[in-house]
């Protein structure tokens, strides 16, 4: 029987992704014109780097931070409900994205599609029809 409740800080959820990518700052500003994400904080390091940050997308948090070097570089998957998924694929062809997937229709009510972002990581897009 648990007798404690678990706490967590607001805006947070109990499980959010934690990117360390090379070229952090360029990453913010992709998903800023991409997803309307929003910096909600971030710290620096002694170089001036990003050491920390906190980027809303809709309702999500996502944690950031500037690897040290390319070799550090460590993208992810990331599965996201978007709009209007054809819009968004394409906006990101437009923005350099690599098409993992063109837009389909699934069976169980969603149009999917799939992209490679310039910092390697995957996005897969969403839209309940």
């Amino acid at each position: 029987m648990i007798t404690s409740q678990l706490k967590i800080m607001a805006g947070h959820q109990q499980v959010m992704p934690f990117l360390l990518l090379y070229n952090a700052e360029a990453f913010i500003d992709f998903i800023r014109k991409l997803f309307n994400a929003q910096e909600m904080f971030r710290t620096l390091n002694a170089q001036k780097q990003i050491q920390h940050s906190e980027i809303l997308i809709g309702n999500a948090m996502l944690f950031l931070s500037e690897a040290e070097n390319e070799t550090r570089n460590t993208p992810s998957s990331l599965y996201i409900y978007v709009v209007d998924t054809d819009t968004t694929f394409y906006k990101a062809i437009d923005m350099g994205c690599e098409p993992l997937m063109h837009p389909i229709d699934e069976d169980n009510g969603k149009r999917t599609a799939g992209i490679k972002d310039p910092f390697g990581n995957s996005w897969w897009l969403a839209t309940i029809t």
